[in-house]
Order: C-alpha cells, then sequence, then structure tokens
C-alpha cells in the first residue's frame, strides 16, 4: 500500500492518521510542520563526507558488486590480490558497536516530497541511528512538530515517523549509478563512465 508514489496516488482504505497526513502540505515559511504531514525521501547526502570521497566509495562499492555478479557468470577468474595483513588493534568491523560509531557524528541531508509535489530539504540535528544511509528513496516518513529553519526541516527522533518497508523499488534501480553520475557532474567530471 505504502509502496506507491504520494504524488500520483492517494491509496484507499488507509487510517484516518494517514489519510490526514497524506492531505498535509508543507509550508516552509513556517516555523515548525504542527500537522501530521507524510513525506517520502526522494534523495539523501551525507554532508560530513566529501564529494569526492563519496564517488570513491561508490566506485568501489560498484566495483565489488560487479565484481561478485562476474563471479556468478564465469567461475574462472584471476585472482587480482589477497589481502593478508589483518591489524589487531581495530575494531571488528561488522560489530553492531563499530557500524554505529561510523554514524554517531554523520549528518544527512534529506530531500523530501509531500504529495502535493512540494520538495524540502531536512537535516538530522542528532543521531537518528544509521538507518537514514540505509534508507531507501521513497521511504515514507511522517513529521510532526518539526522545526522549520531557513526552509529546512531540522529533524530529530521525536519529529519523525519512518513507516517500514514504504520505499519504492523502481526508484532504487541503478542508485548507485545515479548516485555516481550526479557526484561526477558536481565534481566536473565526466558523466556516464
Amino acid at each position: 500500500m505504502l509502496k506507491v508514489d504520494i504524488t500520483k496516488i492517494k491509496p484507499p482504505n488507509v487510517s484516518p492518521n494517514i489519510e490526514n497526513a497524506l492531505n498535509s502540505s508543507i509550508n516552509s515559511d513556517a516555523s515548525v510542520v504542527s500537522n501530521p504531514t507524510m513525506v517520502q525521501i526522494i534523495d539523501i547526502h551525507d554532508v560530513t563526507v566529501s564529494n569526492q570521497a563519496q564517488r570513491n566509495i561508490l566506485i568501489n562499492s560498484i566495483d565489488e558488486n560487479q565484481g561478485f555478479a562476474d563471479q556468478h557468470r564465469n567461475r574462472r577468474q584471476v585472482i587480482k590480490s589477497i589481502e593478508t595483513d589483518s591489524p589487531t588493534d581495530s575494531p571488528d568491523q561488522d560489530s553492531n558497536e563499530y557500524k554505529s560509531s561510523l554514524y554517531e557524528n554523520k549528518v544527512f541531508k534529506l530531500t523530501f516530497q509531500d504529495s502535493s509535489r512540494k520538495l524540502i530539504y531536512g537535516i538530522n540535528l542528532e543521531p537518528i541511528s544509521n538507518s537514514i544511509k540505509d534508507m531507501k528513496l521513497g521511504t515514507k516518513l511522517i513529521l510532526k512538530n518539526t522545526p522549520i529553519r531557513h526552509g529546512c526541516l531540522l529533524l530529530s527522533k521525536n519529529t519523525m515517523t519512518v513507516l517500514p518497508n514504504s520505499h519504492i523499488d523502481e526508484w532504487n534501480y541503478n542508485r548507485d549509478k545515479f548516485k555516481l553520475d550526479y557526484l561526477n557532474q558536481r565534481l566536473g567530471l565526466p558523466v556516464g563512465k
């Protein structure tokens, strides 16, 4: 039901709270979003990491995924390198403590859209957990009592509710490639490579 674009379809048979939130619109000139308002995530940008660093991370991620796909398509591969050194002092990178520390001081700029197609930006004022980084495009949130300063939503755990499994699958296909093109454009590099 909520895996749809809220600007195109009004889902039938939703609770009155959801329906009211869908029908609310954000007034960026106000100082607070007082009525519960449903928005969907259009973009997520980590402002604590430079565009170049994000580009490098994406390229490595795309290369790893491509290597994984190649491995399953063709079992014969040449091993280019093997990591033999593993520092004993570094924290276990699979531990929850390590993962949560990575996101502890992160600030994310999110681009939202309400049901009337109005766009507004938001930033997190406090760590909202690593869930922001893992959110998918199209994820729905309900904002209530969310402060607005200079046309930007100031997000905290108390002012937003994430609706689970409400993302739009189509928006997330090739997301890494589109993000890489965006970062290349921002850095003045060729797009589409």
